[in-house]
């Protein structure tokens, strides 16, 4: 038998979403964020698609506890951005 409460409460990522939407549009040179729009949970992230004020939309996403430790996540996350934009732009 398990303790459902608890597996959930573990599970849990804890983060002021007025803050994240702060910083998404200050990451992009806009002044700020107005809307939020909550992207459907997949198994590792919390993902929200932010609207800056110029129209332009990025997605924001937070780790899941389960997705492994913070800094080999994020470092995976930079690694795979980094390799997409060099594919990208090569000739």
């Amino acid at each position: 038998m398990s303790d459902e409460a608890a597996q959930v409460a573990c599970r849990g990522v804890h983060f002021d979403m007025n803050e994240l939407a702060k910083t998404a549009a200050l990451s992009m040179g806009a002044k700020r964020c107005i809307d939020v729009e909550k992207c459907p949970d997949g198994l590792y992230n919390k993902a929200s698609t932010f609207t800056l004020e110029d129209g332009r939309k990025i997605v924001g996403k937070v780790p899941n506890p389960i997705a492994g430790l913070p800094h080999f996540t994020t470092a995976s996350k930079v690694t795979t951005i980094d390799l997409v934009c060099m594919y990208i732009t090569t000739p």
